[in-house]
């Protein structure tokens, strides 16, 4: 197993959150992400 989660199988729920989490991140390194905003992207399931 290398480690790697690509194509593993999600429940619809998870997977849609985690698409929202991709947009939102928006290829930025967290470094660029500020604080505040940090905090509402990584709490899924408001």
């Amino acid at each position: 197993m290398s480690g790697s989660l690509e194509g593993q199988i999600t429940c619809e729920p998870c997977s849609s959150e985690c698409e929202k989490i991709k947009r939102k991140i928006n290829n930025r390194k967290l470094s660029e992400i500020e604080k505040d905003e940090a905090l509402d992207i990584l709490t899924p399931f408001k």
